[in-house]
């Protein structure tokens, strides 16, 4: 008989040990990364293109929501901080 082989509950006690012995020895900080700063976007869920063109949740244009992706974070702050503000002052608010 092989004396070494364990069953039921002894194996399981052991697999579990040797398991915990071996996550208590990993260096968990090998893989870690910091995560990617958010996007800069307007977008606050509402994309419904109203019938003067622009986005009722940002009032982006279609095209500039097309464009958002291969912009700089300039181009994305120039829009945001001067031109969505003028848009937001329209007849159409509220």
């Amino acid at each position: 008989m092989r004396e070494w082989l364990l069953h039921g509950a002894d194996a399981f006690t052991r697999a579990s040990g040797v398991a915990s012995d071996t996550l208590a020895r990993m260096d968990w900080n090998v893989n870690w990364r910091p995560a990617p700063p958010p996007a800069l976007t307007p977008c606050i869920g509402i994309c419904t293109l109203g019938d003067d063109g622009l986005c009722m949740g940002c009032l982006r244009t279609g095209d500039e929501i097309g464009a958002w992706s291969r912009m700089s974070d300039a181009e994305r702050l120039r829009i945001m901080d001067e031109v969505l503000p003028q848009r937001g002052m329209g007849p159409n608010v509220g």
